[in-house]
């Protein structure tokens, strides 16, 4: 099976480019590269098992050639490792680096389909959204939810548990995806956004602050974020850095999930080398811990690989693991789905990168879900990690309201 290679579109805006995937393909933009899938799936790679399975992968890529040609496939995994997803390999793929420099992969000879995509009209502003909206917990239940969960964990059942909450509604209009990724781009330039297609209509777009696992070449990174604290415009954010910096919870919250991390990478890779100490990784409306994590992989370890060693990690899930996502189970009201799950990619060389699927909304017309956990351990107050899933929703759901950011 041939794969065609085209180097055009200079003349095409990657904004543009981000706004069409957003709407109907997929879309992964880092401050490096702007990745695009459009048209239909070609081929796609089924894990009915999720990432507990047998499945390798490598298989999606069968009649492919087997030199350099860089063949993407696209997955978003949900929050339970044993939930089913597939890896896709839209007709055509688009990439463009920080040069400027575009390329098309497709498995077809022609372009005629991707060219009509490209000259899809698009709304260019948002409509006035009547926003009515369900919590799920309500804040109270959520409080409660906390205070439970810090006595099983002082009573020696985890060390840490994530527990999350949903906002639902109805926007009252139709939503349009890539206006969200526009307002969330705009408001958090320095995160990873992301669309993706799910069942039926829907899609789930959003703008993650946290690498999972990368994997380019024999290179191996990891960037993982845990402890967090609300910013105000009006106040000084050296301060709340200082603080967080400061802060033996937050800490503490961060060390379980680089600690296992660590542990997890060294069963499957060397030179496993951690920051000694986080840093502060500021965003719009909250600020978090964060710590570089690097290793080396062998020859036929994958990203996928090393997303199935790692995913859920300590960050949305908790530790140990298992005795944590029992406490999600008992505590929490419903199902994640795709949140806290992973979005990325993988290409045929083993290389990809996949991101932790939070600050995002799961889009179907005029209706939404949004997501946000808090990490909890031993000293978290109840009060205080509902205030923090509170602002995480503010930083997503002023996407929706049409105002200025």
């Amino acid at each position: 099976m041939n794969i065609h290679h085209f180097q055009f579109l200079e003349e095409i805006s990657s904004e543009r480019l981000r706004d069409l995937a957003a709407v109907s393909g997929w879309l992964i933009e880092t401050n490096e590269v702007l990745l695009c899938g459009f048209g239909p799936v070609d081929h796609h790679y089924s894990c009915p098992d999720g990432l507990d399975g047998d499945q390798q992968p490598a298989g999606i890529f069968a009649g492919f050639p087997t030199d350099s040609s860089r063949i993407v496939a696209f997955g978003s995994v949900p929050f339970r490792r044993n939930e089913a997803f597939e890896l896709v390999i839209p007709r055509y793929v688009i990439s463009r680096n920080s040069d400027g420099l575009t390329e098309v992969l497709s498995t077809v000879e022609s372009l005629e389909d991707l060219l009509t995509i490209l000259d899809t009209e698009l709304p260019v502003h948002h409509e006035i959204y009547n926003l009515a909206t369900t919590s799920e917990p309500s804040t109270d239940e959520y409080s409660r939810m906390v205070a439970s969960a810090v006595r099983e964990i002082r009573n020696g059942v985890v060390e840490k548990v994530v527990l999350a909450r949903r906002v639902s509604g109805s926007a009252g209009n139709t939503i349009h995806p890539h206006l969200i990724v526009q307002s969330l781009h705009q408001r958090e330039p320095r995160c990873t956004l992301y669309a993706f297609p799910l069942s039926g209509q829907r899609r789930f777009v959003g703008a993650s602050p946290e690498l999972l696992v990368a994997a380019v070449d024999r290179e191996v990174s990891c960037h993982p974020l845990a402890g967090t604290i609300a910013l105000s415009h009006s106040d000084d954010e050296e301060r709340y850095a200082d603080w967080l910096l400061g802060s033996t919870k937050n800490l503490n919250e961060h060390a379980y999930v680089v600690d296992d991390i660590v542990r997890r990478l060294d069963d499957i890779c060397f030179e496993v080398e951690a920051e000694t100490t986080p840093s502060v990784v500021l965003l719009k409306s909250v600020a978090h811990l964060g710590t570089w994590i690097r290793a080396q992989r062998g020859t036929t370890t994958t990203a996928f690989d090393l997303l199935r060693a790692l995913h859920p990690t300590p960050a949305v899930a908790g530790i140990p693991q298992q005795e944590a996502l029992d406490i999600i189970d008992r505590l929490e009201p419903m199902s994640r789905g795709h949140y806290a799950g992973a979005v990325g990619y993988v290409d045929n060389l083993g290389d990809g990168q996949w991101w932790v699927a939070i600050r995002g909304l799961t889009i179907d017309d005029e209706n939404f879900e949004a997501w946000a956990g808090a990490g909890i351990v031993a000293d978290s107050d109840p009060l205080a990690e509902k205030e923090e899933t509170s602002s995480k929703l503010a930083s997503v759901l002023v996407a929706l309201s049409g105002q200025p950011l």
